[in-house]
């Protein structure tokens, strides 16, 4: 079985743009949409800058960070190493590209509307609301032909092979020239390489084959929503554990109550941002390998026990299923900073720091929502130590995250800080709880949204492209 793969040449692409519009019209990607752009870089030291010319492509990497964070299973790799995307199965969670760290994938959110014959007959064939990459031509090659962008180029700046064959094209390149993989922030074994004879002629180094960072826009407001409305159901419910295990609203169990509500909340929210909201059955699919499949089972699980809990039923076993509705909730509220860490592409989400933090956000939204429930009467009255006990918590990870994500930790540090020091006002000053206790409630809800919105826009990856998907029209040495 071949293994195909690519090098491009920085000393012979002239920068003429065949590779880009040849690729558009074989696979007649909707507008807005460049999978084999070419891009221009400046590179060497003032005066002695030049420019060059980088032909990209999807890099149909061995270890492709795309295909383990699709929750749906549309990403696969053949076994000639080309990694594709069925449209059919693709829900448009968009994970997929913000994890791709080179900026190739794509999300087609929907039609132009202008009608044109070519659209009507060839791009109208693409889904609406899924995500596209190039597909190394793969129709083509299992017809004996090469990739569009290949049999366009009129330098040979795209050298397409068998990697597995020694006597191939592509090979022979590889093993007579000097080569690096295009820059990322993590290792994906990609099939596309450079030759960087032209960087170095330019007066620049292998090095400065990298794409600068761009902020990702994939994931904004409505999904910090969700995840705020996550950990408020889910920190309610812990929280009240506690704090007040026997609050009733209405002659119910109003804490599973709300949090039934909440944790809905989230996952309309979840299926409205989806491009496919129908296929959202199928996240089921990937559980073993990707925390969005998980958390949504993990958060139907949850408001299956939730809503047992609602009820007069389930008397002998009511400590039993809230037990396990707590152990649920945890996962509920962590699992979209799990989501995000697993998005190896953007360095800031990585490491165990994200989840710690969106649990004691969580844990604070919760007890304040438990506070305010209660009155801050007795049976809640450890609420308000609690509120300044996780509030100075949450300062401590800020500070220890502050290098890493600078402004999601100033967010959650200047809010948190406020939040203890109401709660603390609320405490000590004599009447103090009916002018400071809510308002410390409404700063640690605040706080928790607010610093879930830094994290998410504080994701930034490599790409060409801006982080709303405009190809820029030029890239300078510096990312």
């Amino acid at each position: 079985m071949s293994r195909y793969g690519m090098a491009l040449d920085t000393q012979t692409c002239i920068g003429c743009y065949a590779c880009t519009l040849a690729c558009k019209v074989e696979n007649a990607n909707p507008a807005g949409i460049w999978t084999a752009p070419v891009i221009e870089k400046e590179v060497g030291a003032y005066p002695n800058v030049r420019r060059i010319y980088l032909p990209l492509l999807c890099n149909h990497c061995a270890d492709a960070p795309c295909l383990k964070a699709c929750p749906t299973g549309a990403i696969s790799r053949r076994e000639d190493g080309i990694v594709l995307i069925d449209e059919d199965v693709c829900c448009g969670s968009r994970a997929c590209v913000i994890a791709c760290p080179y900026g190739a994938i794509h999300y087609y959110e929907k039609a132009d509307g202008l009608g044109t014959p070519f659209e009507e007959a060839r791009v109208s064939l693409h889904q609406a609301g899924t995500v596209q990459k190039c597909t190394l031509c793969a129709p083509r090659l299992d017809r004996g032909l090469q990739p569009a962008c290949v049999d366009a180029c009129p330098t040979g700046a795209r050298i397409f092979g068998d990697l597995d064959d020694p006597g191939s094209q592509v090979s022979r390149a590889l093993t007579t020239r000097e080569w690096v993989p295009l820059g990322s922030p993590v290792d994906t074994a990609p099939a596309v390489v450079y030759l960087t004879e032209g960087a170095r002629q330019a007066g620049g180094a292998p090095a400065d084959l990298v794409l600068p960072y761009r902020h990702q826009e994939q994931w904004g407001l409505s999904h910090a929503a969700e995840f705020w409305l996550l950990g408020l159901g889910a920190g309610l419910f812990l929280a009240s554990r506690w704090l007040a295990p026997g609050l009733t609203v209405f002659g119910v169990d109003g804490v599973a109550l709300i949090t039934l509500l909440t944790i809905s909340a989230a996952g309309l929210i979840l299926i409205g941002d989806l491009g496919r909201p129908l296929r959202l059955w199928r996240a089921l699919a990937a559980w073993r390998t990707n925390w969005i499949s998980r958390g949504a089972i993990v958060d139907f699980l949850f408001l299956v026990l939730v809503a047992l809990l609602t009820g007069p039923t389930l008397t002998n076993l009511r400590t039993a299923v809230g037990l396990l509705a707590a152990a649920l909730a945890v996962i509920v509220a962590t699992y979209p900073a799990l989501a995000m860490g697993a998005l190896k592409s953007v360095p800031a989400w990585r490491g165990l720091g994200l989840p710690l933090e969106f649990f004691l956000e969580s844990l604070l939204a919760g007890v304040a929502l438990t506070g305010l429930l209660g009155g801050w009467s007795e049976g809640v009255a450890p609420a308000l130590p609690s509120l300044v006990a996780l509030a100075v918590l949450r300062v401590a990870v800020a500070a220890a995250r502050r290098r890493v994500a600078p402004g999601p930790a100033r967010t959650a540090a200047i809010g948190a800080a406020v939040t203890g020091g109401l709660a603390a006002l609320a405490m000590l000053v004599p009447g103090g709880v009916s002018a400071f206790a809510g308002a410390a409630a409404l700063a640690a809800a605040g706080m928790s949204f607010g610093a879930k919105w830094a994290n998410l826009r504080s994701g930034a990856s490599p790409s060409p492209f801006t982080g709303s998907g405009e190809l820029a029209s030029r890239l300078h040495a510096g990312h």
